[in-house]
């Protein structure tokens, strides 16, 4: 299985409230510097501010460092692919925009953030977890074919209701 679990606590998990799952064995800021980082997600990586504060850390840190970091999230954007039924619209999938988007940027490096819209704001269940599983992978391997050396992902934390949130 491609999405495993650091032994360490990486580094982005100091700076903003996520889990940290990774293709890689733990990210450090000497994996973001130096080269052409994407980033991917949606609402949360959109509105910009755990990717400010990154960059910033990064600046900061390597301040002789080339820090070349290209945020494109998207709200509502999921990896699997599913989206709620009252939903005001389908909400998009990554898998619509990732190879358009490689090709344009180019990156060495992918760090993506899905997670909140995989689970449609229900509870857990194999098919919805199945899903997100499935679309994480596949954003590995597209990544990977088009040229990526290293795949970090975040994911926020898991919907912890015990019923859907609805209208």
């Amino acid at each position: 299985e491609l999405v495993t679990m650091p032994k360490t606590l990486p580094l982005l998990a100091l700076l903003f409230p996520v889990f940290v799952l990774t293709a890689a064995p733990e990210i450090t800021t000497k994996d973001l510097v130096n080269t052409r980082v994407m980033v991917l997600g949606d609402s949360i990586t959109q509105a910009g501010t755990w990717v400010s504060f990154v960059q910033y850390h990064l600046l900061k840190a390597h301040p002789q460092a080339k820090v070349d970091v290209i945020s494109i999230g998207l709200g509502s954007e999921t990896t699997s692919g599913l989206t709620e039924g009252d939903h005001p619209f389908p909400r998009p999938c990554v898998h619509g925009r990732l190879e358009r988007a490689l090709k344009a940027v180019q990156p060495k490096v992918v760090v993506a953030c899905y997670g909140m819209n995989d689970g449609i704001y229900h509870p857990a269940s194999p098919e919805r977890d199945q899903a997100f599983r499935d679309g994480i992978n596949k954003l590995i391997s597209v990544s990977r074919a088009h040229g990526v050396d290293k795949v970090f992902l975040l994911t926020p934390p898991t919907y912890g209701g015990t019923k859907a949130i609805t209208k």
